[in-house]
């Protein structure tokens, strides 16, 4: 497998692997988790991440997730004790609104 990967001035590290798919994927990782939480924090990365479904500066939670769905992608996220994820899989055709709306709610 062949990956190119690139870093960003601001220290976002960006790994992409091309795929000859009608499908495309992109995710994003953030190095924090349930580790990173104490005794009062318990919960708190697993609630931060439901909060990224319920609505942006420009979206409200309605238009987050019908706008994916209505070119055939899914947005979804996960938190485990070392990070958070939010990833996104859509048809090839409709990469730039899905990465579009992918970056609204990253």
């Amino acid at each position: 497998m062949e990956y190119q990967y690139h870093q960003l001035k601001n220290g976002i590290k960006i790994i992409h692997k091309e795929e000859q798919s009608a499908v495309a994927h992109c995710g994003l990782m953030v190095n924090t988790g349930s580790r990173d939480e104490n005794e009062q924090e318990s919960g708190m990365a697993h609630f931060i991440e439901h909060l990224i479904f319920k609505g942006t500066k420009k979206r409200k939670a309605y238009h987050v997730l019908s706008r994916i769905e209505n070119v055939g992608g899914d947005l979804n996220a996960f938190t485990t004790k070392e990070e958070t994820c939010i990833y996104a899989s859509f048809l090839q055709p409709y990469y730039e609104v899905s990465l579009e709306l992918f970056a609204d709610v990253a």
